[in-house]
């Protein structure tokens, strides 16, 4: 009704994603921790239809407060609990324990967003990747983790290589 002509400025990869993952993993009633929800996308639709216990943590503000609106609009604030907050290094050992960790995007952010003060450089940020990831690991068994080849502007790997570098960081970092 309002006319207008929006047209989104990236690939819409949430569904794809989202069918992927409930195709691959149990999802139905199980505790998730969504890292870097955005606009909740992913943890709306697991409380939703999949009646999973969601924890949302989304630095942005605005993004978090969005996802408390839909919550709240869907009723599912049972299921949606919704924290305004950047999961650093510091704050895992806090995190209970759960069934799955989303971590869509996120991790290329530290040093930037967060934890600024144990990431300086591309050297950095895989070190610290691997003890963020081995935190993890200490909480959940199960992580769909998704990361950028960019890190402050800077290509940290060629994206032709993504699966060899993946594979890598998450071995050194205790994941099977």
């Amino acid at each position: 009704d309002s006319q207008i002509n929006y047209c989104p400025n990236q690939i819409p990869l949430d569904k794809a994603r989202f069918d992927w993952i409930v195709q691959n993993i149990d999802v139905a009633g199980k505790r998730i921790f969504d890292l870097g929800a955005n606009l909740g996308y992913f943890s709306l639709r697991l409380a939703s239809e999949y009646d999973a216990t969601v924890h949302a943590f989304e630095p942005i503000p605005d993004y978090a407060d969005l996802i408390r609106l839909f919550s709240k609009i869907c009723h599912l604030e049972d299921r949606l609990h919704v924290k305004q907050l950047s999961i650093a290094m510091r704050d895992i050992e806090h995190l209970p324990k759960s069934d799955l960790f989303l971590n869509l995007n996120v991790l290329h952010h530290a040093g930037v967003h967060y934890d600024q003060h144990r990431v300086n450089s591309i050297e950095d940020w895989q070190a610290y990747a691997q003890s963020y990831l081995r935190e993890l690991s200490e909480k959940t068994h199960v992580l769909l983790i998704q990361f950028s080849n960019v890190w402050n502007g800077t290509v940290v790997f060629d994206s032709s290589k993504a699966i060899p570098f993946g594979y890598e960081l998450l071995s050194n970092s205790g994941w099977r």
